[in-house]
Order: C-alpha cells, then structure tokens, then sequence
C-alpha cells in the first residue's frame, strides 16, 4: 500500500507512523491531521460524502405505482439526509483548518453543532409514521441506526475537542477511530434494508 501525504494504511484508516513522531503528544495531533488532510484531498471517500451517495440509493418504479406510498417514505429519509449534506462538508472543511491551528475548541463546537442538527433529522424520522407496506417498520429502524451512526462521530469530534489533555485526546482519537471503521458495516447494513424494502414494493435499484 503506498504512502501518502506521509501516512501508512491499515485496515481502513491512514496514519502516521511511529518513525515519524518524537512525543505522544506529536502523534495524536499529526495523526488527526493526516486523517483529515487525506479525506479532503480524496473527498469522493470522505466518510460522509460516501454515505450521501451510496447509502441510500434512488428508487423509481418498477410497475404502476402501488408502491407510491413506499416509495414516498424512501424519498422523504433522502431528502432528510440531502438537507445535512452542506453542513456535512462546510464541517469537514473547517475542522481541517481547527486541526492545523490547535483550534480543539473549535472542534467541540463544530461536532457539537452537528450533532444537533442531525438529532433533529433523527427525531423527524423517528416521529415519521411507516407506510403499510411490506418492511416499512424495518427500513424505519434501518434509516434511525444510519443517522445516528453519523451522530456518534460528530461526538467524537466533539470529544477530541473537549479532552483535557492529551493523553485523554488520544483515547477519544481511538474511540473515533474504531467507530469510523465501521462505516462500511452500517453501509452495508443500510444498502440491504433499502433493497429489501424496494424488492418487498415493487421498485428496482436504479
């Protein structure tokens, strides 16, 4: 695996390595920086980029529209999601620019922030009512699992932020690590509700 911007790849996360840092301190900041740094040079793998495109994919109609109802409900979890995608990536943005200049409270405000705002879409959906149709239930539940997922990292963002110091910055850092390497579970997890409920009512996967 090549290195890049003078990071190593392993598993499915870039990072500094050992040789290149001189104190603990050094290696969470440089290693923050080299993770954001990448995702902004490479955004069509920005991890919530990639969640807007390939999460929830468009459906249209196979036959007739008995499914509309269905099909409506899908269109109404997209557009919750196509609302955040601005803040999305004006968040991403700027936590690169907090990161280069030790702005840590600046990321516990911006990850804040998100939070909120994706808790609102999540109480939107939780309240949405389900059609009657085949794995609506489950798609609902599929859909709140997916926007919180995304919560949780803006959490962690705010608790790289908040850390006192930065022994306690490098176990948030962690924590947020091991939880971005779960993106493509969720992903997974998401794409198979979606065409579930799709097959179960009548749409195709475009």
């Amino acid at each position: 695996m090549p290195i890049k911007f003078g990071l190593k790849y392993s598993g499915s996360n870039w990072f500094v390595p050992k040789e290149n840092i001189r104190t603990p301190g050094e290696a969470v900041k440089r290693n923050i920086f080299a993770y954001f740094t990448f995702r902004q040079a490479n955004k069509p793998t920005i991890l919530m980029k990639k969640f807007v495109v390939a999460a929830l994919v468009s459906l249209s109609f196979l036959t007739g529209c008995g499914g509309g109802s269905a099909f409506n409900f899908n269109q109404t979890i997209i557009q919750k999601e196509e609302s955040l995608v601005k803040d999305l990536e004006s968040t991403e943005a700027k936590v690169l620019e907090y990161v280069k200049n030790d702005h840590y409270d600046s990321i516990a405000i911006a990850g804040g922030r998100m939070e909120k705002l994706i808790e609102e879409k999540l109480q939107e959906i939780r309240e949405l009512p389900a059609p009657d149709a085949k794995g609506a239930e489950a798609f609902k539940t599929s859909a709140i699992n997916y926007f919180v997922f995304i919560k949780q990292v803006y959490t962690g963002y705010r608790q790289v932020g908040e850390a006192k110091d930065e022994d306690q910055r490098a176990e948030e850092w962690a924590a947020l690590m091991e939880l971005v390497g779960k993106r493509q579970e969720v992903l997974d997890k998401m794409q198979r509700s979606q065409k579930a409920f799709a097959s179960a009512n009548g749409f195709r996967v475009q």
